[in-house]
């Protein structure tokens, strides 16, 4: 498996190098192409078919005016008529099912889903069979439109609701549920898992977006899949997914309807879109922005999926979790975890019988693998510690002005380049006593061993480290004496097959605030190239030419990967808010309007900011600016208190909230003092953790964001058996004509996010 000494090896190795480097490129190219998603098809295109341009004209219609259409909001109502209307248009006879639902340290809200049918075509004397849910919100947050996040996703399962009508009936039934309240803490989602309808479900696909482009990506299954990938890998003919999004996710804080519905054991699978994220919860979420590439293949891959769930066995036997990935989206490699460790070991076997054979051979020594063994781990830690200096680097240079810049190729080009001349540096350094054999030895036993690590830690995300040590280990063993380059190419080329792609995903998901994790997957990915690069003449000309790429790139980022131009890069609120016991107005900052740094010039001209505590209910190190503003004539929120009787859990008090003005959000805030033990509104149990209401800071906070004009009913239980005073809050979207001159100030590239009208007063209970 080594090449002969001399000139004539040193020309052959540098062959293989450049083969290698080639190789790479050519699989990032490739990787780049798979991942566009395909061309939306045409409206004419076939009744059985998904088309993205009839699906497009049922989104426009949405959106309508692209106004932001939040939950509760007299805007959310009209999108909901719009759903309504369309699902009627295909013939179905959709209904509106009402709920009331409050979030664990949240607010309390009523939401409307809309729920239709397409019957199953089971045979009579049957069970009747599970059916299959697809799901999408169609409420939006206050500062965007929302048409990708989530309309594209209804739009989608609109037209997949056309085509399932075309031909024969599937045998399952289907549900189609759009739900309100997703933005608010997933209580549509919430409300739907209370109703009859979801004991119905056997499985779930649910779409959503956190970006406006990309391919539709399957992220998310229940964490015991192994009875359902592989109907997903039979469904779908593009797939992009990976138990790696699956076990990620697991460790995320990160939630979406899908995650009520894995609560409740439901299997299924979640899709989404991600690129672009810096449009995400912003106006440029827009009808303009949306692609109809990345509609047509999530809505493709739903449709095609849904199609396969609909005609299956949805009472499958549970199975353990499943290892699966795509290959370059043409189709899924899938085994049973429980395959994971026997794989990791006999990679490891097969690497540790070809160093055998090396050693014997005398190309490598036992103690030049241990060296290169060391060398490989410490060129991993190397190019994790390049991603941090890079991005510190970068900003003080004044590029990465936004999470996600406009363009990426020299920031990524740049950044792998420094990786990989971090890790073959480190690894060239020890290649005059390791040798070429050696290195390879020693880098697969480094891989090999990260295989069993991640087999026994994070199973989704082991086959990459163990496949291309697989390889590696059947190309050593079984390739020969003389075949170093071969043994070294194999494994590189599918290294690159598998890491390639997550590292283009990776920066889609994670943007700038990720570097230092991708900037170690571009070291992995370059690590296989060691050995070729030992074996190559003027090794260091080679990385002295790799970092010169780096450098040459790295110029360019700062010019091209700021924000584009039109992308906001700050989120900016202001609130009026109207101190009713005081007659007093002011302005309110929040966001990125932070103390820590100064305001700008054109804002702080705008009023006498000065940086103070905000509100009496605010956590207690909370600050923020603030600036007087004239006292508007609102009508302020009233209380009533509709009984107060003590018993022996303690006081029980009945109070109405009302918004004579009409805002959609009330809020009353206790004072921990007042020992809240229990919580209704509406006559919905407010959750507890660890059987207590958990406060906010030295405040317990009660909400509806859905209050109707004659008010909202909440039920305390407190130990306080005396007057308690606390504070009454409604909240309005939007800022009064007085706000012009500080709304023109605020800057271009500032999300106005959570823009309001705030009015408080004292009451006492």
């Amino acid at each position: 498996m080594v090449e002969p000494g001399g000139e004539a090896s040193s020309k052959k190795g540098s062959g293989g190098l450049i083969v290698g480097l080639l190789v790479l490129a050519a699989l990032f190219a490739l990787a780049m192409v798979r991942l566009r998603p395909p061309a939306a098809k045409p409206a004419d295109a076939p009744e059985t078919e998904f088309s993205a341009r009839r699906a497009g004209a049922v989104l426009a219609e949405l959106v309508g005016n692209g106004e932001p259409h939040p939950v509760g909001s007299a805007t959310n109502a009209a999108t909901r008529e719009r759903v309504l209307l369309a699902f009627q248009r295909l013939g179905y006879e959709p209904e509106v099912v009402p709920g009331f639902v409050c979030r664990l340290a949240g607010p309390c809200t009523a939401v409307q889903n809309v729920v239709a049918r397409l019957a199953g075509s089971a045979a009579s004397g049957k069970p009747t069979p599970k059916a299959v849910l697809l799901a999408a919100h169609y409420d939006s947050v206050p500062s965007g439109p929302g048409a990708s996040d989530d309309l594209t996703g209804v739009a989608a399962i609109l037209e997949i609701a056309r085509l399932m009508k075309v031909g024969p009936a599937p045998e399952n039934p289907v549900i189609f549920l759009i739900d309100e309240g997703e933005e608010v803490g997933l209580l549509g989602a919430e409300a739907f898992v209370r109703t009859p309808t979801a004991k119905e479900v056997g499985v779930v696909i649910n779409l959503e977006a956190r970006g406006t482009s990309g391919p539709g990506l399957m992220f998310e299954t229940q964490h015991s899949n192994g009875a359902w990938i592989p109907l997903f890998a039979r469904a779908v003919s593009r797939p992009v997914s990976s138990s790696v999004f699956v076990s990620i996710y697991e460790r995320l804080p990160n939630d979406t309807d899908y995650s009520v519905f894995d609560r409740e054991g439901m299997p299924g699978f979640n899709f989404a879109l991600i690129g672009n994220a810096e449009r995400y919860h912003t106006p440029l979420d827009n009808l303009a922005n949306s692609s109809p590439a990345s509609l047509q293949h999530m809505g493709e891959s739903a449709a095609d999926l849904a199609r396969t769930l609909a005609g299956a066995e949805l009472n499958r036997p549970k199975q353990g979790p499943a290892v699966f990935f795509d290959v370059l989206s043409f189709g899924i490699i899938r085994w049973p975890g429980v395959a994971t460790l026997p794989l990791a070991l006999l990679a490891l076997i097969l690497v540790t019988f070809a160093c055998r054979k090396l050693w014997r051979a005398q190309a490598a020594s036992f103690g030049g693998t241990i060296l290169a063994f060391l060398a490989a781990l410490a060129a991993i830690a190397a190019a994790a510690g390049v991603g941090l200096i890079f991005a510190n680097a970068m900003r003080v240079a004044g590029g990465l002005q936004g999470m996600w810049p406009g363009q990426t190729g020299p920031l990524l080009l740049s950044l792998g380049a420094f990786a990989a001349v971090a890790v073959l540096g480190i690894l060239a350094a020890v290649a005059r006593s390791a040798r070429a054999a050696g290195i390879w030895a020693g880098v697969w036993l480094a891989w090999a061993i990260l295989g069993i690590v991640t087999a026994l830690l994070v199973p989704g995300a082991s086959y990459l480290f163990l496949l291309p040590a697989l390889v590696a280990g059947l190309a050593g063993a079984f390739g020969g004496e003389r075949r170093l380059t071969v043994a070294a190419l194999l494994p590189l080329a599918v290294a690159g097959i598998l890491w390639a792609p997550l590292a283009l995903l990776f920066f889609a998901g994670l943007g700038t605030p990720g570097l230092t994790i991708i900037a170690t997957v571009f070291g992995l990915i370059s690590m296989p190239l060691a050995p070729l690069l030992a074996n190559a003449r003027r090794a260091g000309l080679w990385i002295g030419a790799i970092a010169l790429v780096a450098l040459v790139t790295g110029f360019l980022v700062p010019s091209t990967t700021r924000s584009s131009p039109e992308a906001p890069g700050r989120r900016g609120g202001i609130t009026y808010h109207l101190d009713s016991d005081a007659g007093a107005g002011r302005w309110v900052l929040a966001g990125s309007f932070s103390p820590e740094r100064p305001l700008p010039p054109a804002v702080a001209k705008a009023a006498s900011f000065e940086v103070v505590h905000p509100y009496p209910w605010s956590y207690a190190d909370t600050k923020a600016y603030a600036a007087p503003a004239p006292p508007l004539p609102l009508v302020v929120p009233t209380l009533e208190v509709l009984s107060d009787e003590p018993r022996p859990d303690g006081r029980h008090l009945s109070l109405r909230l009302v918004s004579p003005r009409g805002a959609p959000s009330v809020t009353l805030q206790v004072p921990v003092s007042a020992d809240v033990r229990s919580a209704r509104m509406e006559n919905e149990e407010i959750p507890q953790t660890e059987g207590k209401i958990p406060p906010r800071g030295d405040w317990f906070t009660f909400t509806c964001l859905s209050t109707p004009p004659e008010g909202i009913e909440l039920d305390l239980v407190i130990g306080a058996s005396g007057p308690v005073q606390g504070y009454l809050v409604d909240r309005s979207p939007g800022l009064p004509p007085a706000a012009r001159g500080l709304v023109a100030a605020r800057p271009a590239d500032m999300v106005p996010d959570g823009d309001a009208i705030v009015v408080s007063r004292k009451v006492q209970i």
